[in-house]
């Protein structure tokens, strides 16, 4: 596919001024992008690692911004889907991983999702969720690709990491990024919840995103998980599910009117509707209990006396054993 910057920017009518710059800096950058990452494999394979775990084989899963669609082909599910806007990212991912299918458009469109078939088991969100413009908006687009046990699977760098990223970046230790939104993870928990999504469960990774002679691999599977410093890790992975909403579903409530016990004496009818029904055993002793509770707040308490306490114990048997009324 020879398009030029232009033209796949034009061709998916980009929103606004900062979509392009997105995706003139990715389709520009990314022979250099591929030499980044590896030259930092160390941190890549442990997020694919991770995402692995938390995503078993086999499974339809749908990535936004999948980029050259790596993450989602090693995955390894029976039916994947990629979204990304570059027009020579999609082209490249369709070479890399033909058994995958990638979709040319802007994730945040409506008319870019109406399109896909669900639902997915999984829906995944790695690293693109700080260059979305309208995050908890994008979140309620994909409902309609949610089944009960759907999980979307959201990962992306925690605001902490922001300074060290870009002095990284500085000494060219780190490819150049564009402007992305660095965002807390108390405010991205308010934003899954007004986009009606649960989180479920939220994990810190990669202390060290280095090797650095296996010390890396070491801090970052024993020391990394211990509380208080994991929330020094560099990723964050949140994993949620929509909240199901039951629209069709009639309530109902019932209403209990007491009727006085004069009106249930004091009328025929009543009368002798409440004498020609005998009241279970049961229900007598649940009177009974409930008259001799009465009786102690009222001022007969229970007594350290013996005496006292053995009167009462009479009064209640006699409760007991009387027959019971309307």
């Amino acid at each position: 596919m020879n398009l030029t910057q232009s033209d796949s920017a034009a061709s998916l009518q980009l929103s606004s001024q900062r979509k392009r710059d997105l995706l003139d800096h990715f389709e520009v950058n990314g022979d250099e992008l591929d030499r980044w990452r590896e030259f930092n494999a160390a941190y890549h394979e442990d997020d694919r690692k991770f995402m692995q775990f938390l995503i078993p084989p086999g499974k339809r899963v749908l990535e936004l911004g999948c980029g050259r669609g790596d993450l989602l082909a090693a995955l390894k599910p029976s039916c994947g889907v990629g979204i990304d806007f570059g027009a020579k990212t999609i082209a490249k991912a369709r070479a890399l991983h033909p058994e995958l299918h990638f979709i040319l458009g802007d994730a945040e469109a409506p008319e870019t999702l109406a399109a896909i078939e669900g639902p997915f088991d999984y829906i995944v969100i790695a690293d693109t969720i700080g260059m979305f413009e309208d995050i908890d908006g994008t979140l309620r687009l994909v409902h309609h690709l949610c089944a009960p046990s759907t999980r979307i699977i959201i990962s992306y760098y925690s605001h902490l990491w922001e300074p060290v990223l870009k002095l990284a970046e500085a000494l060219h230790l780190r490819s150049k990024q564009p402007k992305i939104n660095y965002i807390a993870t108390a405010d991205f928990l308010n934003l899954m919840d007004l986009a009606d999504f649960e989180v479920i469960r939220e994990e810190q990774r990669q202390l060290l995103p280095r090797r650095w002679l296996g010390l890396g691999p070491l801090i970052n599977r024993f020391i990394a998980p211990l509380p208080g410093i994991r929330q020094l890790c560099l990723r964050t992975y949140i994993v949620g599910r929509a909240v199901q909403k039951f629209p069709d579903r009639k309530f109902s409530v019932s209403i209990i009117i007491p009727a006085p016990y004069s009106e249930c004496r004091n009328s025929p009818r009543r009368r002798k509707s409440c004498s020609s029904k005998e009241i279970p055993a049961t229900v007598r002793s649940r009177n009974a209990n409930a008259f001799a509770m009465f009786i102690r707040i009222v001022g007969i308490s229970r007594s350290s006396n013996r005496t006292a306490r053995a009167r009462e114990m009479r009064f209640e048997k006699a409760l007991l054993r009387r027959p019971a009324t309307c």
